[in-house]
C-alpha cells in the first residue's frame, strides 16, 4: 500500500470521527399518493423518505422510496445506522444520526400537500404520528424538549402546525402551512451489540376536521454500528498490519 493511499484512509477516518452534527433527513407526510384527483387515495395520508441536503428538482422524482444510492439523490438504504455515542449528551446510547425529522410534503407540483396557502387561516387538519409497533429497546425522543414519546404501541403525538414562507403550497406557489418536528431514534447501549437490528412501524393520523384517512404503517429498520472513532482505530490497526507485511 502506498503512503498516499494510507494518508487517504486516515483522512477519511478523521473526517468521519470528527463529525458531530447529526444529519437531517425527513420522513415526509402527504396525501394523494398517485397525484390523480378523484381516486381513492385523494384524502389518504402516506409517509415517505427524504435525503438530507437535496434540492427539490433533484429529489422529488425519486420519491417516495428510500434506498437509491445513485447521485444526485444521495439516498441511503435501510437499515439506517444507529451510531454508538461514547461521549456527550447521548453517551452510552446508539442514535440514528441521519434521520430525525417529520415534515409535511411540499413538492412544486402541489399534489401531495396537506393544504393551507393562507397565512391568516390555519388549516383544519391536525396531523399526528402513531406508533403501531417497534422493537424492544428502540425509543423515541422529542428533540426540542428531550422527553421520551411513543412509549407503547398505540401511543401518538400531534405535530404543531407551522407557517413556512419557503415551501410550496397546493397551488404550486411559495408559502404553506406544514409540519417540521424533530424526533430522535435511540437505543440504550446496555446489552446491545454491533449488528443488532431494530424496527419501528409508524403511521400518520389526522385528528382534525379534515378527517384524512390514516396512512398505512411505514416500517423503518435500523442497525447498531460502532462509533466512528472505533472505526478509525480499526483502520490504524489494519494499516499497521499492512506495514509489517
Amino acid at each position: 500500500m502506498t503512503t498516499k493511499y494510507i494518508l487517504l484512509l486516515l483522512s477519511l477516518g478523521l473526517s468521519v470521527a470528527g463529525q458531530t452534527v447529526f444529519g437531517h433527513a425527513h420522513i415526509h407526510i402527504g396525501i394523494n399518493y398517485d397525484q390523480t384527483d378523484g381516486t381513492a387515495d385523494d384524502n389518504t395520508l402516506f409517509l415517505f423518505g427524504m435525503p438530507p441536503a437535496a434540492q427539490p428538482e433533484n429529489y422529488w422524482p425519486n420519491f417516495p422510496l428510500w434506498g437509491n444510492a445513485a447521485n444526485p439523490y444521495d439516498m441511503v438504504a435501510e437499515p439506517l445506522k444507529l451510531v454508538y455515542q461514547a461521549s456527550g449528551l447521548f453517551a452510552g446510547k446508539y442514535v440514528c444520526q441521519w434521520l430525525e425529522c417529520f415534515h409535511s410534503a411540499h413538492p412544486d407540483h402541489g399534489n401531495w400537500q396537506l393544504g393551507g396557502a393562507d397565512p391568516q387561516s390555519p388549516p383544519a387538519w391536525s396531523i399526528g404520528i402513531e406508533r403501531v409497533s417497534a422493537s424492544a429497546g428502540l425509543e423515541f425522543w422529542e428533540e426540542d424538549t428531550f422527553t421520551r414519546i411513543l412509549k407503547n404501541d398505540g401511543d401518538s403525538i400531534i405535530i404543531p402546525q407551522l407557517w413556512m414562507n419557503d415551501n410550496y403550497n397546493e397551488d404550486g406557489t411559495l408559502g404553506a402551512w406544514g409540519l417540521h418536528h424533530h424526533v430522535l431514534f435511540i437505543v440504550d447501549g446496555d446489552g446491545v451489540q454491533t449488528g443488532d437490528t431494530f424496527f419501528a412501524a409508524l403511521r400518520a393520523v389526522d385528528n382534525g376536521a379534515t378527517g384524512f384517512d390514516s396512512s398505512e404503517a411505514c416500517t423503518l429498520r435500523f442497525v447498531a454500528v460502532p462509533e466512528p472513532a472505533t472505526l478509525l482505530l480499526a483502520a490504524f490497526g489494519a494499516i499497521g498490519l499492512i506495514r509489517r507485511k
